[in-house]
C-alpha cells in the first residue's frame, strides 16, 4: 500500500467522487496532508457558499486513522530550497504553494497524488498521476533522490560549500 500526500486538487477530486481519486485514496496505506494544502482548502471553503459543510467534511476526513497532518519545519524548508533552485535552473517555475507541497512529499518520502501537470518538472518527486482523468494511476519521475535522507543532502551541500570556498581563495 502506497503512502501518499494529497495535493489540493486531489482532495477536491476525491470529494467530487472522481473514480481514480477515490480509488487512490481508498488504496493508500497512509494519506498525508500538510498545512499548505489545508490552507488552500480552507481559503476555498471560505470563498465558496458551503463553508460549514466543507469544513465538517474535511474534519471527518482528517479524523481517519489513515490520515496524518504533516508538519512543515526546517527540513521542509531545505527541500523547498532545492525544489526552487532546480526549477529556476530549468526555467520552469511552478506556483509557490506547489513547491511547498512537493518539498513536503520529498521530505516524508511520500507519493504525491496530483492532477497538475507542472509537478512533472520537479526532480526526484514520486508522482501518482491520472487522478480524475479516468486513467489508471502511473508512476512518473521516480528518482531515488526523493527518498534520500536529509542528512545526505546536507552533506552534499557542505561539500559544495567547501569547494566553493576553496575556489574563491
Amino acid at each position: 500500500m502506497k503512502k501518499i500526500l494529497l495535493d489540493t486538487n486531489s482532495y477536491v477530486a476525491f470529494k467530487r467522487n472522481e473514480p481514480a481519486a477515490v480509488r487512490s485514496i481508498r488504496q493508500a496505506g497512509l494519506i498525508g496532508i500538510n498545512a499548505t494544502v489545508l490552507g488552500e482548502l480552507l481559503a476555498g471553503f471560505r470563498a465558496g457558499g458551503k463553508e460549514e459543510v466543507n469544513r465538517r467534511e474535511l474534519n471527518l476526513f482528517l479524523e481517519s486513522p489513515r490520515v496524518q497532518v504533516l508538519s512543515m519545519d526546517e527540513d521542509t524548508a531545505e527541500y523547498y530550497a532545492k525544489v526552487f533552485g532546480d526549477l529556476k535552473k530549468k526555467g520552469r517555475p511552478i506556483p509557490t504553494n506547489d513547491m511547498w507541497v512537493a518539498a513536503s512529499a520529498m521530505q516524508h518520502g511520500l507519493w504525491l497524488a496530483i492532477k497538475d501537470e507542472h509537478f512533472h518538472h520537479v526532480e526526484g518527486l514520486l508522482l501518482l498521476v491520472g487522478l480524475g482523468s479516468g486513467n489508471d494511476n502511473k508512476v512518473l519521475n521516480q528518482n531515488s533522490n526523493a527518498a534520500r535522507p536529509l542528512a545526505a543532502y546536507r552533506s552534499i551541500l557542505s561539500i559544495a560549500s567547501n569547494i566553493s570556498r576553496t575556489r574563491s581563495r
